[in-house]
């Protein structure tokens, strides 16, 4: 592939980013004092559709 290297760099900066958004829902959950099921929703959705794309967008490995 051509850009494989991009692909991949990319790939990893989007699992990264899932990984910040359930954090800070998650602390954002422990540092409220109520717990609001929408803002959840909202953050699980998203980290799920990022981490699709992220999983589409990082090429699989060749086979030699």
């Amino acid at each position: 592939m051509r850009h494989s290297k991009r692909r991949q760099e990319t790939g990893k900066m989007l699992m990264d980013v899932v990984k910040y958004l359930l954090t800070a829902g998650f602390a954002g959950s422990l540092i409220s004092e109520s717990f609001n099921y929408k803002a959840a929703i909202v953050s699980i959705v998203g980290a799920i559709s990022i981490y699709i794309i992220a999983f589409f967008t990082i090429p699989p490995e060749k086979k030699e």
